[in-house]
């Protein structure tokens, strides 16, 4: 049995975790990989989505390249789809992945404002790892 009173055995149970949790190490190359993937598949679903309103002409479609700098990501290019449809347009376009509270954000820009999308997600194993290192 442990000569430590139950209160002392919590609190160097929390500082263990703690410092294991500040040793976590993202893995940036695959954060930067798993973002641009989902960029592009945003873009892409959009795409399909107004197929038949691309074909038919009533949109039509453009793509530009744009770059983007984080800290942790560093410099990298995204997609941007414009879709310019009768007088009007829409940008959609992407802001960066490292933001507080989600993996993403993605600005839709018309005449009239802007809309944001975060990209969030409930299921750990379709996130970017991170790199543990083992307790030796």
């Amino acid at each position: 049995m442990s000569s430590l009173s139950f209160d002392e055995q919590i609190r160097r149970h929390i500082k263990s975790q703690t410092m294991r949790n500040s040793e976590q190490d993202v893995d940036w190359a695959e954060r930067l990989k798993w973002w641009v993937d989902r960029v592009n598949e945003l873009l892409s679903s959009m795409e399909q989505w107004l197929a038949p309103l691309i074909a038919d002409g009533t949109i039509r479609v453009s793509h530009d390249r744009m770059q983007i700098n984080e800290d942790m990501l560093g410099h990298y290019e995204l997609p941007v789809l414009n879709l310019n449809f009768g007088e009007s347009f829409l940008c959609i376009k992407p802001v960066g992945s490292v933001i507080i509270g989600a993996f993403g954000r993605i600005d839709v820009e018309g005449p009239t404002g802007r809309a944001m999308l975060i990209l969030t997600t409930d299921e750990e194993a379709d996130t970017p790892s991170i790199k543990r290192e083992e307790a030796r």
